[in-house]
């Protein structure tokens, strides 16, 4: 697997990476929307819902390119922390620019984003209480897809 990714000067070619999409379905533990506490935060969780609302499918940038304004030395593999992000600084040298650049659009690398909206089942809502909702987030192969269960 190195020998693909690396070229000969030990950098890694973005072209050549493959790209690896997992999805986890009928975990063990099924959580209600409501039992999701802070000690969960970094665990993969399975919980139970409805959906109520999506957003469109939106490309979201993860791998910008982008190219000096000041020299037109290019930057890539410039990797996007959930906004925006232009590289800090010109890998040239004898260039220390820090704010022009130009994206190059088409040398990015964009993955399907998608926002959903999921509301505990009826069932699950105590007795006098108002249903509990929260928003995640689908991507790659997971967005427009709804697993029932």
């Amino acid at each position: 697997m190195t020998r693909l990714i690396e070229d000969k000067d030990d950098t890694v070619n973005p072209e050549k990476i493959p790209d690896f999409n997992v999805a986890f379905f009928n975990l063990a533990e099924q959580l209600k929307l409501r039992d999701l506490k802070t000690h969960r935060i970094g665990a993969l969780s399975r919980i139970t819902g409805t959906v109520t609302r999506t957003s469109e499918v939106r490309p979201e940038l993860v791998l910008g390119n982008f190219s000096c304004e000041v020299c037109w030395t290019e930057q890539d593999m410039c990797e996007q922390q959930f906004k925006y992000t232009e590289p800090a600084i010109c890998k040239n040298p004898t260039c220390n620019n820090r704010k022009k650049w130009k994206i190059n659009i088409d040398k990015c690398k964009f993955l399907d984003y998608q926002r959903v909206r999921v509301q505990e089942n009826s069932n699950e809502i105590p007795a006098g209480s108002m249903p509990r909702s929260m928003v995640g987030v689908c991507v790659c192969v997971c967005v427009c897809v709804c697993v029932c269960v």
